[in-house]
């Protein structure tokens, strides 16, 4: 079956959720989380795109956002993060995903890191008008 409507921009909400295990330690943290010590991370992302989608119907390929969480799987944190705290890895992953998006106007992008099943951090991104200088 032909679609032979042109195609409009939406308005969509992507929601993805990635799971890593990743050992880190926090320098000049007062406290036994100085030391090396390890956790099985979730990464929840969320991101508003405006945009038409291409010749398969997507405006915003998944992989997108899981490719930049995948990468922290098995390792030591503190050798990709000068201070690799939930809110640095938060921010870090967001700046990340909000580069790689090739949609025309990315709206809101939310990213929360949870270091376990009761503590985390989100991350929150307004954009204006396609502007994706936070991610620069």
């Amino acid at each position: 079956m032909e679609n032979t409507e042109e195609m409009v921009p939406l308005t969509v909400r992507y929601g993805v959720r990635r799971k890593f295990s990743a050992a880190h330690s926090l320098p000049g943290y007062d406290g036994r989380c100085s030391n090396v010590h390890g956790h099985t991370w979730v990464i929840d992302m969320s991101a508003i795109v405006r945009g038409i989608p291409n010749q398969s119907g997507i405006i915003v390929d998944f992989n997108v956002f899981k490719k930049v969480v995948d990468q922290f799987d098995h390792e030591y944190l503190n050798d990709l993060l000068e201070l690799p705290s939930a809110e640095i890895l938060a921010d870090f992953i967001a700046r990340k995903i909000a580069a790689s998006i090739e949609a025309p106007v990315l709206k809101v992008l939310d990213v929360t890191v949870w270091e376990s099943e009761d503590c985390s951090v989100t991350v929150s991104w307004p954009f204006m008008s396609g502007d994706t200088s936070a991610a620069n």
